[in-house]
């Protein structure tokens, strides 16, 4: 979600609804003890409204289908989503006017916490979706769908194999066989290269660009094969295939940090709602 000139209803309406409380909270007797407190008639109204807003917020994830929106004739989605942003950062104003910005109770703490860490990872989120997306397609040379990554991990993996086995020969076992120029080779390839090519390599040697340049400028002086020719078009076609997977785990760490925040959103977002009912049933109730 990138903030456009779509924004800007949302923005201008939620500015003066803050500058109108705000207004009404400064000229009333916010000093008195007794003034403006979540009882009083500003402060259920603030009350009201924070939680009006945190309603509109959370019937977000229930909206995600356009179905659900055609059916009920509603607003298209990306009209909720802005509402979403907007109204989430009214309702701390709305919220801190209900409370008088003091948090007695263990209740109260606990919705002040939750309420908080929602509304910064909210913030998180809407940054990391406007900055990521960018450097995804600008860093990366070749972007892939992550459903994809692990047959794309699995054909180089299968090509390389074949070059080397080419090359090589069939596998030997390293322990028994002298160091020579294949084995050199084939032990490179299976310690440093190959553990590279999966969905999530866990030790790869080779996770920098200055370190996949280091290692095969080593391995070309090392590795002095017959095939001399061939050998430099396998070790040429092994680094290229390094560097996409470099570009690919880096690409793969963005798409991470681009979804990681919204779990923590969404999850402690439900919390909050459970939890704001309660302080409402044990306001009205006491």
């Amino acid at each position: 979600m990138i903030i456009r000139h779509t924004h800007w209803g949302w923005i201008v309406f939620c500015i003066l609804a803050g500058v109108v409380c705000t207004a009404i909270w400064w000229l009333g007797p916010r000093h008195d003890p007794e003034g403006l407190t979540g009882g009083s008639t500003f402060g259920l109204w603030c009350g009201i409204l924070g939680s009006a807003c945190m309603v509109f917020a959370g019937l977000l994830p229930l909206l995600r289908r356009r179905a659900v929106l055609l059916e009920a004739r509603l607003p298209p989605r990306e009209w909720w989503l802005r509402g979403h942003i907007w109204l989430g950062l009214l309702s701390v104003l709305f919220i801190g006017f209900h409370s008088g910005f003091r948090f007695h109770g263990t209740l109260v703490s606990a919705l002040t916490a939750i309420y908080l860490i929602v509304v910064v990872s909210g913030i998180v989120g809407l940054l990391v979706q406007t900055v990521l997306p960018h450097r995804l397609t600008v860093a990366s040379r070749h972007e892939i769908p992550p459903g994809q990554i692990e047959a794309v991990c699995a054909a180089w993996r299968a090509e390389c194999d074949a070059l080397v086995d080419e090359l090589c020969g069939p596998r030997p076992a390293f322990a028994s066989e002298p160091a020579s120029s294949p084995v050199l080779l084939r032990r490179f390839y299976e310690e440093e290269v190959r553990v590279g090519l999966w969905e999530t390599p866990i030790r790869w040697p080779l996770r920098s660009d200055a370190r996949i340049r280091e290692a095969f400028e080593r391995m070309r002086r090392q590795a002095e094969i017959v095939a001399k020719s061939r050998a430099d078009d396998v070790l040429n076609r092994l680094e290229t295939v390094c560097r996409e997977r470099l570009d690919l785990l880096r690409q793969q760490e963005r798409y991470f940090w681009l979804h990681a925040w919204l779990p923590v959103h969404v999850g402690l977002s439900a919390a909050l709602l459970i939890l704001g009912t309660a302080h409402v049933v044990t306001a009205l109730w006491y």
